[in-house]
């Protein structure tokens, strides 16, 4: 990483900056009711109904029907026509 008047020293970042960011990540983990020892795929895919439920999620492994298409049209399509929370 070259920065300025730094050459190419590494620059860690603020402290403040990595404990904020280790909130955010731990509150993450928390909603998606991972533990922190386990893998994180990317895309992370969360699909969430109007009341708030989590109706579907990625796992650790490849996810295959999160990243169809059709799957997420054909699911997201079921949800959209479930009554609205009152």
């Amino acid at each position: 990483m070259t920065l300025a008047g730094k050459g190419n020293r590494f620059c860690p970042a603020p402290r403040n900056y990595l404990s904020g960011r280790l909130h955010f990540i731990k509150a993450v983990d928390s909603y998606l009711g991972r533990k922190s020892s386990e893998q994180f795929m990317v895309p992370q895919i969360v699909v969430i109904d109007r009341q708030g439920i989590i109706r579907a999620q990625s796992r650790a492994i490849r996810e295959s029907s999160l990243e169809d298409e059709n799957y997420l049209r054909n699911l997201i399509d079921g949800l959209l026509k479930e009554s609205k929370p009152n």
